[in-house]
């Protein structure tokens, strides 16, 4: 059992939440007069268990203004690096001490296992310790001049950051990215996913009870047309940070450009690749990691491998292999801990995955595990993985974004197909490559149009760099840096001045 795991049991604990619904506003609760409202919907069992407001122009009027008198005022932002570090690592402590609620809200909006949900509160709080340890490594520079004056390049935090949050990761990133913005002394206003919202309004409260000034960091709950549009259009937003689909980043852009010049980072979707060549020789380590990122939160993960990109050779054996572990991955009630596969997050993303496995069979694919046919008795949304085989790379299966448990199988004859089809659609997010030549490696990763790629040499012993490296997509998967020093300094705006003394 884990040090979060409640005493009572998963399905008790359940009964007995009574989660917080209203925002977090200027560092106390915010309940918006909006009548209108939208449903949390249990994607296990297809059924409602809370009720928020849809949110209006006025509450985003709100949330930004009490950001900009908070950053006006410096009340965070000139704060000595060390007492905000502390405040950050005091929020990354109360994040684990809080971890069982905050797992639970996640796995009852959107269906995430409740072992997977867990998991998420661990990284939520490591990548606010990593941001609190960035705080006082933010160097400005000095630059060489002549003895009659003095050249600084400073960086300063950009103001107040309006950050849109996806709902597959919801209490994960929504800390990653706010506890960037806070370590480069921002503020915030932070609008969660109409889907999943619940973990970070607790988010919010927890890092108002470890010290962070009221007004700091203020969470607002709503629906995208409404709270996600105001702050995109907003004119005292100094900076937009969006994660989510390509289609609601272009939207974003769209109204950005529309209102004025504010800045702005977006990752948005990917079909990422996975390239297998034929010398490598340890199959079963690709087809366990293959697997295990198709089903891993259902397959609704932006940078996992959608497509399995194959020599010749080892197609067959590889397919076999990765059949054999998709079909065990049966979904299943998201409060055990044994569950490794729950539902698809929403009604509407439930149908979309049938449809494109419907379009999949109809193209004349071959479903080598799963396939088409939704659970009759199921009650939630869900569905099995399924690894096509024959599959056309213009097919959409192949180039579409589906966000669920389907896996593509693409066989090649070189590497300089496997390329070829890795580059070949609109995304370029991320992409993996298995071969035990890794000058070959190297020299496909650097051909691949993606922001993140990982080469492993047989086995994988070291989990990477972790919050440690920055990244930016490519194509229609965004742009902007996220994570590492890279990704801190992305939300600072570099500043020259020149003294001529």
């Amino acid at each position: 059992m884990s040090s979060i795991d409640p005493p009572e049991g998963w399905p008790a604990r359940a009964a007995a939440l009574r989660p917080t619904l209203d925002g977090f506003v200027d560092g106390e609760s915010y309940a918006s007069g909006d009548r209108a409202r939208f449903a949390c919907i249990n994607p296990a069992t297809g059924a409602a268990f809370a009720e928020l407001a849809a949110g209006t122009e006025t509450d985003a009027d709100h949330a930004v203004a009490a950001a900009r008198r908070a950053f006006a005022d410096g009340r965070w932002r000139d704060l000595p690096p060390a007492a905000r570090r502390q405040i950050l690592l005091r929020w990354a402590d109360r994040i684990i001490v809080a971890g069982a609620e905050l797992a639970l809200l996640d796995t009852l909006c959107m269906g995430k296992p409740i072992a997977q949900a867990r998991f998420d509160v661990e990284l939520a709080a490591a990548a606010i310790r990593f941001a609190a340890e960035t705080i006082d490594k933010l160097n400005d520079d000095v630059l060489p001049t002549g003895a009659g004056s003095l050249a600084l390049n400073l960086r300063e935090p950009v103001g107040v950051v309006a950050a849109i949050t996806p709902w597959n990761f919801p209490l994960a990133i929504a800390a990653m990215k706010c506890a960037a913005a806070l370590a480069a002394g921002n503020s915030v206003v932070l609008k969660p996913s109409e889907i999943s919202p619940l973990s970070a309004l607790m988010l919010a409260r927890h890092a108002a009870e470890a010290g962070l000034p009221a007004g700091t960091f203020n969470v607002l709950p709503g629906l995208g047309s409404t709270i996600g549009a105001a702050l995109a259009r907003h004119r005292d937003v100094d900076m937009i940070s969006f994660t989510g689909s390509t289609e609601t980043g272009k939207a974003i852009l769209r109204s950005v450009g529309a209102t004025h010049m504010k800045k702005l980072s977006l990752e948005c979707g990917g079909k990422s690749p996975c390239i297998v060549l034929a010398d490598c020789t340890d199959l079963d380590a690709v087809a366990d990691d293959v697997a295990m990122q198709i089903c891993w939160n259902a397959g609704q993960v932006c940078s996992i491998s959608t497509r399995l990109i194959v020599e010749a050779p080892i197609a067959a054996a590889l397919a076999e292999r990765v059949a054999t572990r998709m079909a065990l991955a049966v979904p299943g009630d998201p409060l055990d801990p044994a569950s490794v596969m729950g539902p698809l997050a929403s009604r509407a993303q439930y149908e979309k995955v049938l449809r494109y496995l419907q379009q999949g069979i109809a193209s004349g694919a071959r479903a080598l595990c799963g396939g088409a046919e939704a659970d009759p008795s199921a009650a939630g949304f869900f569905v099995r993985p399924t690894l096509f085989d024959g599959v056309d790379p213009a097919s959409p299966i192949a180039q579409d974004e589906i966000f669920g448990p389907v896996l593509a199988l693409l066989t090649v004859a070189d590497a300089d197909e496997a390329c070829r089809v890795a580059n070949g659609t609109v995304y370029g997010l991320a992409g993996r490559i298995w071969t035990d030549d890794l000058r070959k490696g190297y020299g496909l990763a650097r051909q691949l149009a993606a922001g993140s790629v990982v080469v492993s040499a047989k086995r994988p012993t070291d989990p990477g760099p972790g919050f440690a490296a920055g990244m930016e997509a490519a194509k229609q998967s965004g742009f902007g840096i996220e994570g590492g020093m890279a990704g801190i300094r992305a939300f600072t705006h570099l500043k020259a001045i020149t003294i001529n003394l």
